[in-house]
């Protein structure tokens, strides 16, 4: 009688350590998912953080390209009213400067429009969460 319910014994012991393997093995996988996603998430947020730094980068020197080349015109047509020329508008040079211009500006407009909306990780992730950023907006 004791050999039988030892025997029992035993293999309720095994059932449980199978089940306490099958547990650990799940909870280790679930805890690796759980670590990928927040892996992911990090990296999406700071890619995002990195595009957003890039194309404000951009776009001011674009800005300032443009300020330099407004002042070119400027300077151009100081000159071209000082040598007594009054029709500016057929100045090749001028011409291309304006040119130049609209060029830089067209490509503030593009780069204007490529901005992320977040512009930092924290409001990456919460927008990707689903989560308002209307309380993080400055008035």
């Amino acid at each position: 009688m004791a050999g039988i319910n030892n025997h029992r014994r035993i293999s309720q012991m095994i059932k449980k350590g199978t089940r306490m393997k099958i547990d650990l093995r799940s909870n280790l996988q679930h805890m690796g998912d759980i670590f990928v996603g927040a892996v992911q998430k990090t990296a999406d947020s700071t890619i995002a953080y990195s595009k957003s730094v890039f194309l404000t980068y951009v776009r001011n020197s674009l800005h300032s390209r443009k300020k330099k080349v407004a002042s070119e015109i400027i300077e151009r047509v100081t000159v071209l009213i000082k040598e007594g020329k009054s029709d500016v508008c057929r100045d090749a040079t001028l011409v291309g400067l304006v040119t130049k211009l609209n060029g830089i500006e067209n490509d503030i407009t593009g780069y204007s429009k490529q901005k992320a909306e977040p512009d930092s990780p924290f409001t990456s992730i919460l927008v990707k969460s689903g989560w308002s950023t209307s309380i993080m907006k400055k008035k």
